[in-house]
């Protein structure tokens, strides 16, 4: 049977297979002192290192319950108010990979080793609501918005003394960085895309975050450790070649769309029952027990949590995809694919509770 790498596939054909649990996991934290020297000290490197160019390179690893990593990299560079990122996507057996140029308030992606078949268009898109709407994409916050917290009045940081990182005498310090407004948007009415919005929103809201200033006082590392029900995240950015020239090609040749517009192609709302979801005969569906039991067996990365997760939203959005006859096909629909994507999505992002 094909049903567990049909998830995978459902999302890789949608094209927005992005590291769902990195950066926006639930968590909690011991209260941290203010200390008043140490946020001046974290505020000032933030500017100093916001006011130069630099190349960033970010490792992400999801590391779930039973054990199995996913490591994935992103590089690019920066200048001022322009950047432009590389990001692995992880989707076993295909080699995706998005790019993300900003200009300003302008915000561009495009993906490379795209399958055929997609809904998305070819080359570049800029979407034009901007706000957080590459961080909705990219389920990430970028450098950015962390040197803007770190800015930020009045934050909380904790002075954790000096260490010794590659040969060179870093500064250590620790805050819980709020990156919420990098995931809110008025101008989303996807229901899939809300729901991922609205859960990112929360869970960003307390990011445990360590930082390491170098002696010029640039920052040079900043690394956030996360959890969910389902994995741990470790993400690590390390900034490097301050004040050397770099090369931003902003793209003349996009095809511009709303974040709304592009999330209709990626999670299309069509892909929910036209009918009641309450009046499809439970007797015709696969239990959640077997649903989990099937899925879990199949796929060692997914939890009972993810699997059970997975199974309500199907009941409540596309209760026909759960019936028996549709998830034994290893050609699924283009429907079910669209369903069983939106709904793996939801549950990763939320953890899988």
């Amino acid at each position: 049977m094909k049903r567990i790498r049909t998830l995978t596939r459902a999302r890789t054909v949608a094209g927005v297979v992005t590291l769902l649990t990195a950066a926006v996991a639930g968590c909690s934290t011991d209260g941290q002192d203010i200390q008043v020297g140490a946020s001046s000290a974290l505020s000032k490197a933030a500017a100093t290192t916001g006011a130069t160019t630099m190349k960033l390179a970010i490792d992400t690893t999801v590391t779930t319950e039973g054990g199995a990593a996913t490591t994935s990299k992103a590089s690019g560079v920066r200048d001022g108010s322009r950047s432009s990122l590389t990001m692995e996507l992880p989707v076993p057996g295909a080699h995706l990979s998005m790019n993300l140029v900003t200009d300003g308030k302008r915000q561009f992606l495009s993906y490379d080793g795209m399958p055929a078949g997609s809904p998305l268009p070819a080359g570049w898109i800029e979407l034009t609501n901007a706000g957080g709407a590459t961080s909705a994409v990219t389920s990430s916050a970028s450098i950015d918005q962390f040197l803007e917290r770190f800015r930020a009045k009045g934050a909380t940081v904790k002075d954790l003394g000096v260490a010794e990182r590659d040969g060179a005498e870093v500064h250590r310090y620790s805050s819980v960085v709020d990156l919420s407004a990098s995931m809110q948007t008025d101008q989303v009415s996807n229901r899939v895309m809300k729901r991922l919005l609205a859960t990112m929103s929360t869970t960003m809201s307390k990011v445990p975050t360590t930082v390491e200033v170098d002696a010029e006082g640039r920052i040079v590392r900043i690394e956030q450790t996360t959890k969910t029900t389902s994995a741990h995240v470790r993400t690590v950015m390390t900034l490097s070649d301050f004040g050397k020239p770099v090369t931003i090609d902003i793209p003349t040749d996009a095809t511009s769309m709303t974040l709304d517009e592009f999330a209709g192609l990626v999670y299309p709302d069509d892909a929910v029952d036209q009918v009641d979801p309450g009046t499809v005969n439970p007797d015709e569906l696969m239990t959640r027990d077997d649903f989990i039991d099937l899925i879990t067996k199949q796929e060692d990365k997914v939890t009972d949590e993810l699997a059970g997760c997975i199974y309500d939203e199907l009941l409540a959005t596309h209760a026909t995809t759960l019936r028996p006859e549709v998830l034994d096909r290893s050609d699924l629909p283009d429907v079910h694919l669209k369903a069983l994507m939106s709904a793996s999505t939801v549950c990763g992002v939320s953890g899988g509770g």
